[in-house]
């Protein structure tokens, strides 16, 4: 398992016409199976490499690019 992100006020505040996007993707991330969630995590929060980040998750290169691409596109299709 992996920690989530924590949904507290962000210390920049935001222009109002984001948070429809911003609650979209939340919601998006929310739903997405706990292998493409992490697969996600490991890249875009925690900011490893394809190759760092397919190591800590104990899967090869390929499969975890794939899980981190359908990850990306079923949050693209969600708020588009």
């Amino acid at each position: 398992a992996f920690p989530r992100p924590r949904r507290s006020a962000p210390t920049d505040p935001r222009p109002a016409e984001h948070e429809p996007f911003e609650t979209a993707v939340r919601h998006a991330t929310d739903r997405l199976p706990l292998d493409q969630a992490h697969a996600l995590w490991l890249v875009d929060v925690c900011g490893l490499t394809y190759a760092e980040a397919a190591a800590e998750a104990g899967i090869p290169l390929k499969r975890f690019a794939k899980r981190l691409h359908t990850a990306r596109t079923t949050i693209r299709k969600a708020v588009s």
